[in-house]
C-alpha cells in the first residue's frame, strides 16, 4: 500500500503586504529558497527549505485580510484538487499579491523524514556578515 505523509505550514503577513514566491519552489534540490519579501520592521527576509529525503513541495497563495479563515481556504483548495485530479495536494497557484503562502511537503513510502526550514533576516546585511538565521528542524517518525 502506498503511504503518504503531508506536512503543511504557512507564512503570513497580517498587515496585508504581498509575499513573493521563488521561481524554483517546486525543485528544492536546486534552490532552497521558498519565499522572500521585505518589511519596514525587519527589512529583507527569506524563507528556505531543505531535505535529504525525496519530497514534493506544493503551494497556494491567498490574498485575504482575514487570516482566521485560512483553514477554510486551504480545505477548499485541497477539496477542489481531490475532485479534479484525485490527489491531496495544493494546486501550485496563487492569487495576485498574496499575503499568505501555504506550503505542503509530501513524502511517499516513508516512516520518517527530515526537513529543515529557516528564516533569514537580511536587514543591515553586508557581504562580510552572515544573515540572521532561525532554524526550524522537523523530524517526524
Amino acid at each position: 500500500m502506498l503511504r503518504s505523509a503531508h506536512l503543511f505550514f504557512y507564512l503570513a503577513d497580517e498587515e496585508g503586504n504581498a509575499l513573493s514566491l521563488s521561481g524554483n519552489v517546486l525543485d528544492i534540490r536546486e534552490n532552497s529558497l521558498l519565499a522572500y519579501g521585505s518589511r519596514m520592521d525587519v527589512g529583507g527576509w527569506q524563507l528556505h527549505l531543505e531535505s535529504v529525503d525525496d519530497l514534493e513541495v506544493h503551494y497556494s497563495g491567498f490574498k485575504t485580510p482575514h487570516i482566521h479563515n485560512l483553514s477554510d481556504l486551504v480545505q477548499e483548495s485541497l477539496g477542489d484538487q481531490v475532485r479534479k485530479f484525485g490527489r491531496l495536494q495544493l494546486p501550485d497557484a496563487y492569487d495576485n499579491s498574496p499575503n499568505i503562502l501555504v506550503f505542503q511537503d509530501s513524502f511517499q513510502n516513508r516512516h520518517s523524514f527530515s526537513i529543515w526550514n529557516w528564516f533569514e533576516n537580511l536587514k543591515g546585511r553586508r557581504t562580510s556578515q552572515k544573515p540572521y538565521r532561525y532554524l526550524l528542524d522537523k523530524r517526524i517518525n
